[in-house]
């Protein structure tokens, strides 16, 4: 699993069109929670944080690369793959 911060109001959105890069050339995934709240907090005080299935999206033949320590880059997501996580 591998998780993805948005902002509220990006929330709806992000579950009902996946995700694409915006301002990058790829999604950039943390591989914690805790490094997924650290780097939403740069555009938001309470970041939603998104679980990625990462483990399905590449059976399916996503193409998933780790980028640093807790770095992992994607073209894109499926929303299929995506959900919010719980607290």
């Amino acid at each position: 699993v591998l998780y993805y911060p948005v902002t509220e109001e990006e929330l709806e959105f992000v579950l009902e069109s996946g995700l694409h890069p915006s301002d990058r050339k790829k999604v950039h995934l943390s591989g914690t929670i805790e490094k997924a709240m650290e780097a939403g907090k740069v555009r938001t005080e309470n970041p939603v944080i998104l679980k990625i299935d990462a483990k399905s999206a590449i059976k399916d033949g996503l193409k998933i690369y780790k980028a640093g320590k807790d770095v992992y880059v994607a073209d894109s997501i499926d929303k299929k793959y995506i959900s919010k996580l719980e607290e």
